[in-house]
């Protein structure tokens, strides 16, 4: 839009200067100009600033949208880890069970055994 403007005002600065009658009127012109010249070359830098400043951000914020993604994508794993940890826990807690249950079952049995042995039952078969 600047630039526009410059081109207009240096169009208008060109048809004045040719048609001025004066060499200090042409000398003024001149040195305005050379002023809006150098404010043109600022707003020139200042554009060039700005591109570079926005290529930053563009891929700045690329690199948060991976991160995003990488995040998104680590939480789903670890969401099932904590299921998958949660069930071998349960799966612990009853193989734990089992295990106590089939020890007393074993300790039953042996129990059993030497209090037949030890204690022989008077009704029994064997004094037939």
């Amino acid at each position: 839009m600047y630039i526009i403007y410059l081109f207009i005002y240096l169009f208008n600065l060109f048809i004045a200067v040719s048609s001025s009658r004066t060499v200090g009127d042409t000398e003024d012109e001149l040195k305005n100009m050379g002023g809006h010249i150098q404010s043109s070359h600022k707003l020139i830098y200042l554009f060039i600033y700005l591109f570079v400043y926005l290529f930053i951000v563009v891929s700045s914020s690329r690199t948060v949208g991976d991160t995003e993604d990488e995040l998104k994508n680590m939480g789903g794993h670890i969401q099932s880890s904590h299921k998958l940890l949660t069930k071998y826990g349960r799966r612990e807690w009853t193989d734990r069970l089992l295990i106590l249950l089939a020890l007393a079952f074993f300790f039953a049995s042996v129990l059993y055994i030497v209090k037949k042995r030890l204690f022989p039952a008077s009704d029994d078969d064997s004094a037939v």
